[in-house]
């Protein structure tokens, strides 16, 4: 594990390849933090992190969650997730649905991105498959803004779970 310390001394390209999925898919996002060091902590690296999300034009923000992938889709299914996503769906379970989860999960991510034209995106370190599923289904009833301002809270917090597995203060 790394400390503050060693990251205030990255060049730019280790911190860009220290952090580049800290926001899935998204290796822009350490680019752009990487101006802001020195950190004086993780919870200050952290803030830069949630900074450049806020700063984000609409759009952009839009481009940054397509960037996500479908909870147990084709990439899961073919083992192509990244190392931290499959960790992560590890944690909830979501490697170990039953056939009608499965389905269920199927429907319910096609019925969302219809809906929305983005994938659902939800921290599933802090969830397990039964309040993943109910979480999908509430946010459906969502308007589109509220749905992205809850989609960009949880890429919030898996980064916050991400860069706490790489660096400590």
């Amino acid at each position: 594990m790394l400390t503050i310390s060693d990251v205030n001394e990255f060049s730019y390209e280790q911190f860009v390849d220290t952090f580049k999925n800290i926001i899935e898919k998204c290796p822009i996002a350490a680019g752009s933090i990487y101006e802001d060091r020195p950190f004086r902590s993780v919870s200050c690296l952290q803030a830069s992190v949630r900074g450049f999300l806020k700063d984000l034009p609409y759009n952009a923000k839009i481009g940054l969650i397509r960037c996500n992938h479908d909870l147990v889709g084709k990439l899961a299914t073919a083992g192509l997730l990244s190392k931290e996503s499959t960790l992560e769906h590890r944690a909830a379970g979501l490697e170990s649905l039953s056939t009608e989860e499965k389905a269920m999960m199927d429907k319910l991510n096609s019925k969302y991105k219809a809906k929305f034209g983005f994938p659902f995106v939800i921290c599933s370190r802090k969830n397990d498959v039964s309040t993943i599923l109910n979480g999908m289904e509430a946010r459906l009833e969502r308007d589109k803004d509220s749905e992205i301002a809850t989609t960009l809270a949880e890429i919030e917090n898996i980064c916050w779970l991400r860069l706490s597995d790489i660096v400590k203060d």
